[in-house]
């Protein structure tokens, strides 16, 4: 089901009990219902029934909650419908925001609604509707549930109470996804070691804050710099999380002659420029790894710039005739180089990095090498074109360039083994699984949804998860996959053995830099972005 198609906001089971010509359930018997004239909070938050298209309804004394999709998986249910079993609903491992369904006109106080007939199920036990004392409704075409001691106490397990003052309070045992709509959503922002950071920019100036996660309302300045650099107003930032330190990323200049900027920052918010240039690092105990990024390309570009010195100290590392750090293509007409997906890495006083021989010659390409950080010399380990590798425990994992497959070899090189026959885009690793993702390329394409696997013992094809993958990464213990715009859910977690832990309802355009829980930027209501947090 398209979210974002004309039907999207509308619940499961409205779509489901609705079906098509001839499959609807019947919906008789007028009843009156009134709009709540006391509060009720859903998960802690206020719902404004004067102004919501679908606000809640009291039935006999009894309050009814809609059905509408974010509202249903905010208390952590789902449905489905067939013509056989009729309406099923049930608690699922499924989760959303709060959204307010806000309405420009003012609701009355007294309506009708209707009970539903047909077979419904709850958790799995029948239940004759017509008959049930508090039985389901409908209202705006949306089906309503009560919310009874029976259902939400005995069946559900919420916490339920009730108070003259304070209205109706309702909590589900599901997970939470807190809306964070007070930081800004235009550029971009993270969670780190207690704080929100963001940016905010005024006329030709960013200026870069921090606000404590506990809820208080003010912000710290931090870092302020111009973004008019002769170039248009340049106000995109990257925040990034590099071995658990934070930093900030932006640009200057033009794309030839302009250069990026790194700001670390400390737990203190202290911010620092540490580099600038087109370049990837690593801090090491010994100073900083750093591999040139620049144009043109150029060999010996992989350097050791010692703690407290700047880059006029630098020490060159590997070979003076292979460039480092690059992923080169060659044929007979051209020469290209892009990146290498990040790979490079450090491991105590060794460096694991792509490297080829620059201008390419019949030497290596996209060999992976280990460079010693005290002698900077150099061990090839795979002799293959590699598009990217990654370092798990004691193995490297490698994308050969030749088939796009993916492949594991002790951390030496040795005893080499292909893992998949289809080419992979992403791969990771959590416990003893290897996960990874092919939609028929080995180049990630975000209009093109991949498939997700699992590769566990020898089937060679691995084992098929999850269809309509935009984006998958590992954050902590859960395996992250931003779904497709058609999926029905925008976010599906998973654990090392790839059973899903939680599914979110809200549309997810990616995952932020976060060293707590998930930061996801997402659609709110109306397409506006806005922020959410997954503990």
């Amino acid at each position: 089901m398209n979210r974002k198609g004309a039907g999207w906001m509308m619940s499961g089971l409205l779509l489901l009990i609705l079906g098509a010509p001839g499959q609807a359930q019947a919906l008789t018997n007028d009843v009156e219902v009134t709009i709540p004239n006391y509060p009720v909070h859903l998960n802690g938050h206020l719902v404004d029934n004067k102004n919501r298209e679908y606000p809640l309804l009291v039935y006999k004394e009894i309050t009814y909650v809609p059905m509408t999709w974010y509202d249903a998986r905010l208390l952590g249910l789902e449905s489905s419908w067939s013509a056989d079993g009729g309406l099923q609903i049930a608690q699922k491992i499924v989760a959303s925001s709060y959204v307010g369904y806000r309405s420009e006109q003012m609701n009355a106080a007294v309506y009708h609604a209707q009970v539903s007939e047909g077979p419904i199920s709850v958790n799995g036990q029948s239940i004759d509707n017509p008959k049930e004392p508090y039985p389901l409704l409908s209202f705006r075409d949306v089906t309503y549930f009560p919310l009874t001691w029976r259902f939400a106490h005995d069946a559900f397990h919420w916490d339920y109470a009730w108070d003259a003052v304070e209205g109706l309070s309702i909590q589900s045992s599901n997970a939470q996804v807190m809306d964070v709509s007070s930081l800004p959503s235009d550029n971009d922002r993270a969670l780190y070691q207690g704080y929100y950071y963001f940016v905010e920019t005024e006329g030709s100036t960013n200026e870069v804050y921090r606000t404590p996660t506990a809820g208080s309302d003010s912000k710290e300045l931090l870092y302020t710099y111009d973004i008019d650099s002769g170039h248009g107003l340049q106000k995109n930032v990257t925040f990034q999380l590099r071995e658990d330190v934070l930093w900030l990323r932006y640009h200057v200049g033009g794309a030839t002659m302009g250069h990026d900027v790194y700001v670390r920052i400390a737990p203190d918010g202290k911010a620092t420029v540490s580099h600038q240039g087109y370049l990837d690092f690593r801090e090491t105990d010994d100073g900083t790894v750093i591999a040139n990024q620049g144009n043109p390309p150029s060999a010996g570009n992989l350097s050791l710039v010692p703690e407290g010195k700047d880059r006029a100290s630098a020490r060159q590392l590997g070979e003076p005739g292979m460039m480092y750090g690059r992923h080169v293509t060659a044929d007979s007409n051209m020469v290209s180089v892009g990146g290498d997906g990040g790979s490079m890495r450090v491991i105590g006083d060794d460096v694991y990095v792509i490297g080829s021989a620059y201008p390419p010659t019949t030497g290596a390409l996209n060999h992976i090498f280990r460079i010693h950080l005290k002698d900077g010399k150099s061990v090839p380990l795979v002799n293959a074109s590699v598009g990217q590798f990654r370092i798990f425990g004691s193995s490297l994992y490698y994308i050969k360039d030749e088939d796009a497959s993916l492949y594991r070899a002790e951390l030496d090189g040795t005893n080499e083994s292909r893992l998949t026959d289809k080419p992979v885009a992403w791969f990771g690793v959590m416990g003893e699984n290897v996960f990874y993702t092919s939609s028929g390329s080995g180049v990630a394409d975000p209009e093109k949804p991949s498939s997700l696997y699992l590769k566990n013992g020898d089937h060679p094809e691995g084992i098929l998860l999850l269809d309509a993958v935009k984006s998958a990464q590992i954050a902590g213990d859960r395996l992250v996959c931003v779904m497709g715009d058609d999926s029905p859910y925008g976010m599906e977690l998973l654990d090392d053995s790839g059973s899903i832990v939680l599914k979110i309802a809200n549309g997810i355009e990616r995952v932020l830099a976060s060293d707590e829980g998930l930061l996801i930027a997402a659609k709110g209501e109306a397409g506006a972005l806005t922020t959410l947090f997954v503990k």
